[in-house]
């Protein structure tokens, strides 16, 4: 698999086409790779509750305020989180290395099983991608 870090969605989707090209040019099948990606996610029961745990942990880990990242880190039910990773999906992500944040364990532990389902989905319907569609779905917590 082929990681990279979380990012806009406009720089995943050109490295997943470069690495396609590359590929080509070198004699290697174009679809022969799993393009991931890191997610950090904040869950709760109303939007700013789920944005708190997502900055407190974010900033701690990077020492920076959490605003510069904020438009890559979705947060909110699993359903709204699922919406915003579906985008990467098509773009050609095959695994998500989600890190949740939320108030409790409990919280978490929901969320991550429920976002699931969604990505799920997705993952298995066709995409317009250059990866081939499979049905298993990678979230790492």
């Amino acid at each position: 698999m082929a990681g990279w870090g979380s990012g806009t969605l406009h720089a995943f989707a050109t490295v997943v086409e470069q690495v396609s090209e590359e590929a080509t040019c070198a004699g290697r099948h174009p679809n022969g790779f799993e393009h991931g990606t890191n997610a950090w996610c904040g869950f709760g029961d109303t939007r700013q509750a789920d944005r708190g745990p997502l900055a407190a942990g974010m900033e701690t880990s990077y020492q920076m305020p959490f605003e510069p990242f904020e438009r890559y880190s979705p947060y909110g039910t699993p359903e709204e989180v699922a919406d915003f990773l579906r985008q990467y999906i098509d773009a050609g992500c095959w695994a998500f290395n989600v890190i949740p944040c939320a108030s409790d364990e409990e919280t978490t532990i929901a969320a991550v099983g429920e976002l699931c389902r969604p990505l799920a989905a997705a993952m298995s319907r066709p995409r317009p991608s250059v990866i081939p569609a499979h049905n298993e779905i990678g979230v790492d917590i």
